[in-house]
């Protein structure tokens, strides 16, 4: 058999093996609306009462377009409550998926490279699009939109249809749209509403007043301990950006009425900062961490990043009698950006007290972010990772140092939110 015929039947068998996959996930979609349209058929004669009393039509029809610019005629309840709920008689008729397409949506080009991979999917109610925007996962440029799209089996599908249906009740809004500011105030403090690019761009950009600018990641963590702490506070308030990092301070966000844009925070960060400064020729210096840390780090980055150039690094247990022999390295190394990883609340006050006296264009306080990088820690899978659930791989891989931080930190934080209103009135 020739190698083109051998290629040929490969491929036959892909395409009826994604056939076959795609029918059984078919299925799955019209059971599951079968089942919800059984217990909301209450809901469904009221609607169609209310519309018939009112002398209109059951249905109406709406168009959506998905991705690749195909459009949709979807039914939606002209009177009565939770209208949307007629999508459940489209799905089982498999005019459109629960979990396929994302609508159309400034990602639509880049995925139009991608059509004819795409074509034989339907416009979904979840999308991986929405399963990583609601958590406020970074996707990486080089990553398609649709990575997760093609399930490889039944039980692959139901976990990506439960994960983004997960999410989009725990970080959207179901009642009206979320604001979506450049700026907004959370637990009292201003929160900079950005996207990941956003953030590189501030972080590497030229400083005009040759002052070091600063900035820090705003957590749970952060705001258990400003609660009996004022002067973490006043540091982080001092900082002159402030990002809201983890799924906490998106949760408390959507109760506030705003929408987070992207979970900026230091590990999602600085391997796209690294790429950044590999095309622009600066540097950077890591500060912190336990002795041997930063070092196993950088070389870590080295690897990935052979372009990268890195200043210096040097251990977090800096005596104040040799602080400034600290900061004439940091300085004589000539890094443009300085990362400092002495953990909360020590890397806030040292950006307070020493930031003015260092000649680097940026400051960022990023926490434990080296203890990831030197392999001290992994990274948790990425199906935790969007359902903003990272945390849990934490307490898995570290439960005596983490329990208090997670395991009495997060009710707290959650009671603050939603029954005392801190989130709106500050810390």
């Amino acid at each position: 058999m020739s190698l083109s015929n051998t290629n040929s039947k490969v491929l036959d068998e892909i395409e009826t093996g994604a056939h076959q996959a795609n029918q059984a996930f078919v299925v799955v979609d019209s059971f599951i609306a079968a089942i919800l349209i059984c217990i909301l058929m209450p809901l469904f004669v009221l609607n169609t009462l209310v519309s018939i009393l009112r002398f209109q039509p059951i249905f109406s029809l709406t168009s959506r377009c998905d991705c690749l610019g195909r459009v949709y005629d979807c039914h939606r309840f002209t009177c009565g409550w939770f209208r949307n709920t007629a999508l459940l008689f489209d799905i089982i008729r498999a005019k459109i998926a629960w979990y396929g397409l994302p609508s159309a949506n400034p990602n639509s080009e880049r995925m139009n490279n991608n059509s004819e991979e795409l074509a034989g999917y339907k416009l979904g109610v979840v999308s991986y699009v929405e399963l990583t925007s609601a958590s406020g996962l970074v996707i990486d440029e080089g990553d398609s939109p649709n990575a997760d799209l093609h399930a490889k089996s039944l039980p692959n599908y139901i976990s990506l249809l439960s994960r983004a249906l997960l999410a989009k009740v725990l970080y959207q809004s179901s009642r009206c749209s979320l604001a979506q500011p450049e700026q907004f105030s959370l637990f009292g403090f201003k929160i900079n509403n950005c996207t990941m690019t956003q953030a590189i761009d501030w972080v590497t950009e030229r400083n005009f007043t040759n002052s070091c600018k600063t900035a820090c990641f705003v957590n749970v963590n952060s705001v258990n301990q400003s609660t009996s702490n004022s002067d973490l506070v006043n540091n982080i308030k001092r900082a002159d950006y402030r990002f809201a990092d983890g799924s906490g301070m998106r949760v408390a966000a959507k109760h506030c009425g705003f929408r987070i844009v992207e979970n900026v925070n230091g590990t999602d960060m600085l391997p796209i900062l690294c790429k950044r400064l590999e095309k622009s020729g600066q540097s950077i210096f890591l500060y912190g961490a336990a002795s041997g840390v930063a070092q196993r780090a950088a070389h870590a980055l080295t690897v990935d990043f052979p372009k990268l150039t890195i200043a210096g690094t040097h251990h977090g247990f800096v005596a104040s009698s040799d602080m400034q022999s600290l900061l004439n390295k940091i300085n004589e190394s000539g890094a443009d950006i300085l990362l400092v990883a002495l953990g909360s609340p020590y890397q806030e006050a040292w950006l307070e007290n020493y930031a003015p006296h260092v000649k680097c264009k940026t400051a960022l306080a990023v926490g434990g972010l080296f203890d990831f990088f030197a392999g001290e820690y992994s990274r948790a899978p990425l199906w935790l990772r969007q359902l903003g659930m990272e945390w849990v791989w934490r307490l898995i891989q570290d439960p005596k140092t983490k329990f208090k931080r997670y395991v009495i930190g997060n009710p707290v934080f959650l009671f603050r939110t939603f029954f005392t209103n801190k989130a709106r009135r500050g810390i």
